[in-house]
This record gives C-alpha cells, structure tokens and sequence, in this order.
C-alpha cells in the first residue's frame, strides 16, 4: 500500500519570489482599475439612459395633455381620447418603471465603485434578511406594438 506524502507544514512552504509578488499585485492593479473604469463607464450608460427615461415621461406628459385639450375642444372622440389616454398611461407607468429600476441598479453599481475591494462578496448585504432583487429591464419599443395600439 503506498502512503501519501504527507503535506507541508506552514514553516515549510515556499515563499515566492518578490518578482513573483510584483508581477502578481501589477496584474491585481491593473484589473482593479480597468474594473473601476468599466463600471464608471456603466454609470454614465445608466445616468444617460435615466435622462432618456425623463424625456420620454415629459413627452408623454405633454402628449397626454395635447389628447385632452384635443378632446375638450371636440377635435377627438371620447372613445379615442380614452384609447389614447389608457396606451399612454400604460407607456408611462413602464418608463417610470424602468427609470426606478435603472436609480437603483445605479445606486448598486455606486456601492461596488465606493467599496473597497476586500469588504464586497456576493450577495453580500446591509442586513442578513435582505435578499438579492433581480432586475429586468424591458424594451419599451417592443412593448408598444401597432397590434396593442389598435391598429392591424
């Protein structure tokens, strides 16, 4: 029957080298800092998509606006003004949607960015009852087809 040989004591390992070391933290520096800049460069994807989300619920707010000066002057239907007003509200309710998923995924990706790198472990959290919240992000545009707009 063979034996194994039997494991190293701590004392007995062997240190690596300081070149070893230095090539092994450059590389650690590296990644760390072309980490830190793909994550800034997520934020500002973030913050530019969460000012596209605000123009498109202004525009929606003026439009809803429009349909009801266009409804009160009698230049509409009522069943058209209300069809209009039920697609536009539903395209607002999800804008708003995505504009609060997209602050809080930013809020997230600011936690990492601030963090230092020691102190961050999967799932970890503020609190041991808090669980991790997925975050969908729906295309809009596929949301609103010319079907559910009423039109063939």
């Amino acid at each position: 029957m063979a034996t194994r040989p039997s494991p190293r004591r701590s004392s007995e390992r062997e240190a690596i080298t300081e070149e070893t070391y230095n090539e092994l933290h450059n590389e650690y520096v590296a990644a760390m800092d072309n980490l830190k800049e793909r994550v800034e460069r997520t934020i500002e994807d973030l913050e530019t998509r969460i000012k596209c989300c605000n123009s498109q619920i202004g525009d929606i707010k003026e439009s809803l606006t429009d349909l009801d000066i266009a409804f009160a002057t009698g230049e509409i239907k009522e069943e058209e003004a209300s069809k209009g007003i039920e697609i536009m509200k539903k395209g607002l309710r999800n804008i708003s949607f995505e504009k609060t998923e997209l602050e809080s995924l930013m809020r997230e990706v600011k936690i990492y960015l601030t963090s230092p790198p020691g102190s961050l472990t999967e799932g970890s959290s503020d609190t041991d009852d808090e669980k991790p919240l997925p975050v969908r992000i729906k295309n809009v545009d596929e949301d609103y087809s010319l079907k559910e707009q009423g039109k063939p």
